[in-house]
């Protein structure tokens, strides 16, 4: 008897889990049923049909290690009537039952309703929380966690204000890259100094250069220079892959001005930002986003970890290795302990 549970984001709790899984675990003492399994997505939306746990689910049914999927509502799965259709109709042909706590035993009507009663729910939920963040937004309460400010406690105004320290690490990243130093160069300098990055663990380049069309990473954040806005992106997730797409929402996007949140000058924010346009536009000139940050050697871009599947680059002056993302506390990179090798370099023709 396996149980599937989720929760959707760090809007909510942790706990979201565990009260779903012991009211599922009480369901099915009172049933007579035995728990052999227990599949969980933490911190997924419903929308993602290729969430780890629901496909570990899908192939232990497929194993026929079940014979019923118990979860407290429909929603739990999937917030769209196809794709709980989809999902009710692979159960029947493995002969897998779906039993809901709240609902019971589920049949296609049931299903019907739910999956329908789901999808238009969280499409309502996206239009309130999209209201919400607009009035927040007029009202000064900003819903961020941007690196230099910290909260501020007041019931009125704004909720926000800036952190000294950490606005002083801000300041020095736009002074190096409006001096011409690459984000790779300045997250190197600030991991000598053993300065903490936003989430703990060490700086990488792409918290500090992040994505300009999307205003994403330290450079793009314009509420360095006092600029807050909310709703400018909406999601959406492929029906077959599950891969996330993001879209500008230019009609639902607000925007106001903050001064007091200002850290950055405006003529240090205008310098470091052509010199990130001009970075960028020789990297799109190279054909190779790559080349216009990292050197090139023998076998960059062609070598993958047999063991942990990630890309090799250069660790050191000596040697190449592949960088995994492990979560210790927060997401840092750290090379994969099971690979290294010597470093193939470009300018000969054999290992140096």
């Amino acid at each position: 008897m396996p149980r599937s549970t989720r929760y959707s984001s760090d809007q909510q709790k942790a706990t979201s889990i565990a009260d779903q899984i012991a009211m599922a675990r009480r369901e099915c003492e009172r049933q007579g049923w035995t728990v052999v399994a227990i599949f969980e997505d933490r911190e997924r939306t419903g929308r993602n049909m290729r969430r780890p746990g629901l496909q570990t689910m899908k192939e232990a049914i497929a194993r026929r290690e079940v014979d019923v999927v118990v979860i407290e509502l429909l929603d739990r799965l999937t917030r769209k009537v196809a794709d709980a259709l989809n999902l009710f109709d692979l159960y029947q042909f493995q002969g897998v039952d779906l039993y809901s706590v709240k609902e019971g035993q589920q049949d296609f009507f049931r299903v019907l309703l739910g999956g329908f009663g789901a999808q238009q729910y969280s499409e309502t939920i996206s239009v309130h929380t999209r209201r919400g963040q607009q009035g927040a937004l007029s009202r000064g309460r900003l819903h961020t966690s941007a690196y230099g400010y910290r909260r501020r406690n007041s019931n009125t105004g704004l909720n926000r204000e800036i952190d000294p320290d950490e606005a002083g690490v801000v300041l020095r990243i736009f002074r190096e890259t409006a001096q011409g130093r690459s984000a790779l160069a300045v997250a190197k300098g600030l991991n000598e100094d053993r300065i903490p990055a936003p989430k703990g663990g060490t700086w990488d380049a792409s918290t500090i250069r992040g994505n300009r069309n999307r205003q994403e990473g330290i450079l793009n954040n314009r509420l360095y220079i006092g600029e807050a806005s909310v709703c400018k992106f909406g999601r959406r997730y492929h029906p077959e892959t599950g891969a996330k797409a993001i879209f500008a929402t230019d009609d639902d996007a607000a925007a106001a001005v903050f001064e007091g949140l200002r850290i950055v000058p405006q003529d240090l924010w205008e310098s470091a930002q052509a010199e990130v346009a001009k970075r960028a536009q020789r990297a799109a000139g190279s054909g190779n986003p790559q080349a216009a940050r990292r050197s090139k050697h023998l076998l960059s871009g062609l070598m993958v970890c047999g063991s942990c599947r990630a890309p090799y680059v250069k660790v050191g002056k000596a040697g190449l290795a592949a960088e995994r993302r492990a979560r210790v506390g927060a997401q840092t990179r750290r090379p994969c302990v099971r690979t290294g090798s010597r470093r193939a370099s470009s300018r000969s023709s054999g290992w140096s």
